[in-house]
């Protein structure tokens, strides 16, 4: 097993950090870009902890995600050929989840925090069968999901429980879904992070210099789900500027100064 894992980190590091697989088909064929799929965990997500029961989880953005309001991210490899059979082209590169409530662990309550096992992470991989066509469609997928259950925390990077002690490591999920949409342009308010084609790694989800039988991939709402977990995410929004949230405050501070004026 310590060869089998050997071997799949290091193919992963080939494919991180080796030019980016564009794949041959491509050529003629229309296809959906490699690229990134950032996404924020919304209601409905729980995992089944055993004799802890079912817990309901929140997400929690990824420290230092090109896409701040992420706790998702799945990357495409290599481009994938429209209606083609699977293509062995996702690998999950960072999850970040959290009890919605603290849970009872018998000694006491704790928040939990899943993130990816980081000594699993080049089998964290998946396939995904796209449909429809340069305008759009639906697509289905399976990934194999390595996680660790924190107490109390963890790195805030979307893997591994750093400092805080493992409840759980290295338990697997397989997670599939069918029929989610998906289109070539993004969704109003949906965070972007752009950058060429050509570029390996590839982090973005919006490219430039795309040839013109290539599209960038946008999934709508997905819902995955195992026996005993469920996942849901839509794609992740832009970020709520801090500075719109000060201004607004420091108007409401300044009409209630006005109006105290007034009424003095």
């Amino acid at each position: 097993m310590k060869t089998l894992r050997f071997l799949a980190v290091s193919s992963l590091l080939v494919m991180l950090y080796s030019p980016l697989a564009h794949a041959d088909v491509c050529s003629s064929a229309s296809c959906v870009a490699a690229g990134t799929d950032y996404f924020q965990t919304t209601t409905g997500s729980m995992v089944n902890l055993g004799s802890l029961g079912s817990i309901p989880l929140v997400g929690v953005p990824i420290s230092g995600s090109p896409v701040g309001t992420a706790d998702t991210i799945i990357q495409r490899l290599s481009d994938v050929p429209i209606d083609s059979n699977p293509y062995s082209s996702l690998q999950m590169m960072g999850l970040s989840l959290e009890s919605a409530a603290p849970v009872n662990l018998g000694s006491g309550f704790a928040d939990l925090f899943i993130t990816l096992d980081p000594g699993d992470l080049a089998l964290d991989t998946g396939s995904i069968t796209i449909s429809g066509g340069l305008t759009g469609g639906t697509f289905s997928s399976t990934l194999d999901v390595y996680f660790d259950v924190c107490i109390g925390g963890d790195t805030g990077t979307g893997v591994g429980c750093g400092s805080f002690t493992p409840l759980v490591s290295g338990e697997e999920l397989v997670l599939s879904q069918s029929g989610a949409t998906w289109g070539p342009t993004p969704a109003p308010g949906e965070a972007l992070d752009e950058g060429a084609y050509t570029d390996s790694p590839n982090p973005y989800n919006e490219h430039t210099g795309l040839p013109s039988n290539v599209v960038d991939f946008f999934p709508g709402m997905v819902t995955e789900t195992e026996p005993g977990a469920t996942h849901v995410v839509d794609p992740a929004p832009v970020p709520e500027p801090t500075s719109l949230i000060l201004l607004a405050t420091n108007l409401l501070v300044l009409v209630g100064t006005l109006k105290l004026r007034f009424h003095s």
